[in-house]
């Protein structure tokens, strides 16, 4: 058994247990001889610092909470008393501890929203490492990873497997750096808008979600200076990244509100949208469907093709012929993936005969929607 340990180290269970004392032996059962002890190979971890003492114990406290072990728990609190903690250390350990038997209990996107958002109040307060640390997430410039391919999942799952791990530890870093980038943009530091700028541009169709934060940041501290960069750059005919286009237009359309993916109506920030002007969805509609008209095949909308079907439902009664007659289209492109949206296009419309049911298709990976 290893303990996990603040910044994901992994330790021995032996090295927690060396601070509390050890339970009697079990007796052996009568009739059977008890077997010759072997002696432990590994000697446990000396620990030179009460900090380091504090960090084993720290993650042996976690491990007890996250996994509702008393018995750990009570070795915990027995190492604490050996190591000689003062009231005030101890109540820091506990603090410390609690943190992270939180963060172990979180997963994915959830936990890295968590654990930067966790630095806001310290970096607004002018606290040196919580701001650098933010500054350290929000310029993270590792190598995009994609979705494993279908045929991947048929021919070496395994492989999949393994690209799939790596894909959710980009995704999770890239949410660590968007929800950086959100907090920077809020705070109004130094080169923030640069960076919103850099990584709204730079969008691929599988992660136009992770713009989310930034745009409802750059439409907090300048709506209206923002609102018209943002549409304009989603007007941009030559040049532009189609897949940067589409993540800004399908953002700003669910902060107007109106319908989403799938069919379900957008949760709208009251606030956000009384920000935006009062004929939004309609000033959005035209670089919309233009946006759209560019795009070839299924790739070009990565895994979001389901969101940019879904938010084609409710166009202003000026587009809605084009509108039809485009959904026809990236069905056509979109195949199986894009057959559940004929009609009401969603689960509760295919039990009312509005269409075929959707094939399972992987989300895109976040918590904005």
């Amino acid at each position: 058994m290893r303990i996990h340990l603040k910044g994901g180290l992994a330790l021995p269970l032996a090295a927690v247990l060396a601070f509390a004392p050890q339970g009697r032996a079990q007796e052996p059962a009568p009739g059977h001889e008890a077997p010759k002890a072997e002696p432990p190979k590994t000697e446990p971890v000396k620990l030179a610092t009460l900090e380091e003492q504090v960090a084993y114990l720290q993650g042996a406290m976690a491990e007890a909470i996250r996994t509702r072990d008393w018995k750990l728990l009570e070795m915990a609190l027995q190492g604490a008393d050996k190591a000689g903690l003062s009231a005030e250390q101890r109540a820091a350990w506990m603090e410390q501890t609690e943190r992270q038997a939180l963060l172990e209990l979180l997963n994915g996107t959830t936990r890295a929203q968590f654990e930067v958002w966790s630095l806001a109040p310290k970096a607004r307060q002018g606290d040196a490492e919580a701001l650098a640390q933010l500054k350290a997430w929000a310029t993270d410039a590792r190598e995009a990873v994609a979705f494993p391919p279908r045929e991947m999942w048929q021919n070496d799952p395994d492989g999949a497997r393994k690209l799939m791990e790596a894909r959710g530890e980009y995704s999770n870093a890239l949410t660590r750096k968007a929800a950086s980038i959100q907090i920077l943009v809020l705070m109004k530091a130094d080169g923030a808008q640069e960076l919103a700028d850099k990584l709204i541009a730079s969008a691929s169709a599988n992660d136009f979600w992770t713009m989310g934060p930034v745009l409802e940041a750059l439409l907090e501290v300048d709506p209206e200076g923002n609102w018209k960069k943002l549409l304009a750059f989603s007007e941009q005919a030559d040049g532009a990244n189609l897949a940067a286009q589409l993540g800004v237009l399908q953002n700003l359309l669910r902060f107007a509100g109106g319908a989403g993916g799938r069919g379900f109506q957008n949760p709208v920030d009251e606030a956000l949208k009384a920000r935006l002007p009062a004929d939004a969805r309609t000033q959005l509609w035209k670089p919309l469907l233009a946006a759209l008209q560019k795009v070839k095949k299924a790739e070009d909308l990565g895994q979001s093709g389901w969101w940019v079907l879904g938010s084609l439902r409710e166009p202003p009664e000026e587009f809605k012929a084009e509108t039809e007659k485009l959904q026809e289209t990236l069905r056509g492109l979109m195949g199986d993936q894009g057959r559940g949206f004929r009609g009401r296009g969603n689960r509760e419309g295919n039990r009312e005969g509005g269409g075929q049911a959707e094939p399972p298709v992987p989300a895109p990976q976040g918590d904005n929607f």
